[in-house]
């Protein structure tokens, strides 16, 4: 029961946690994805595996947010009909599957301890 209140209440935070997110996103073209340190072993990992055209749009992305903050400017006053969609996910599944792999490896190990 209790478990059940607490994953209602952290499904409410999540969501107004991406109606404040998005717009900002969408401002400098960013995905959710794009935020995602690049020092994690599991990120780092899944960009080395990841088509090279998915890694060159991830840096252009962040050179383009970083002009426009640095010129105070939003990507809509330069793209105006744009469709962006900040939380559209190409890399988390493969993040997930190296992260439980990585779990999984712990597990099967933990009696050399």
């Amino acid at each position: 029961m209790a478990l059940a209140l607490v994953n209602k209440a952290i499904s409410v935070a999540s969501r107004q946690y991406g109606k404040m997110l998005g717009p900002s996103l969408n401002s400098f073209g960013l995905t959710y994805e794009d935020l995602l340190n690049e020092n994690d072993y599991s990120v780092a990992e899944a960009l080395s595996l990841a088509d090279k055209d998915l890694v060159t749009g991830r840096t252009r992305r962040a050179k383009r947010a970083i002009d426009l903050s640095y010129k105070r400017k939003d990507l809509q006053d330069y793209a105006p009909n744009m469709a962006l969609d900040p939380f559209k996910s190409e890399l988390g599944d493969e993040i997930e599957a190296l992260q439980d792999r990585d779990e999984e490896f712990i597990r099967l190990n933990m009696h050399m301890s």
